[in-house]
């Protein structure tokens, strides 16, 4: 079973994230901080992340920038509500390989989790 790190300060979209990729058969952990979800790198296996950007502190492009600087080659989607065209390029540029604007569908999400996973990890 793959293991998702889910990353976003609302804990509401954390539970439907979690439902909807657990129903789909993912293991996700789950975390509402940048600093939360290094902790859980450090100490656990993940296969995908999915992250927030718009988080206090340290941002989703932050952390995902650390990620990449630490050697961290698991495939990366950001579901956020920033839809810009610069917004995407900066997701992308940071190393995710997939990006999704809120709100979402369950079906979208699974279908950028699927596509990520496929996709070969940027650095």
């Amino acid at each position: 079973m793959k293991t998702i790190l889910a990353v976003d300060d609302d804990p509401a979209i954390l539970k439907v994230i979690r439902v909807h990729l657990e129903k789909a058969g993912y293991r996700v952990l789950a975390e509402t901080s940048a600093a939360g979800a290094i902790e859980r790198l450090d100490a656990e296996p993940v296969d995908l992340a999915v992250l927030d950007i718009m988080m206090p502190g340290t941002d989703g492009l932050e952390l995902c920038e650390r990620m990449r600087a630490t050697g961290r080659r698991m495939p990366i989607l950001f579901l956020t509500a920033r839809g810009s065209s610069i917004d995407v390029l900066q997701g992308y540029a940071a190393g995710a390989q997939a990006y999704l604007t809120k709100p979402f569908k369950a079906k979208e999400l699974l279908e950028k989790v699927e596509y990520a996973f496929r996709a070969e990890p940027g650095l």
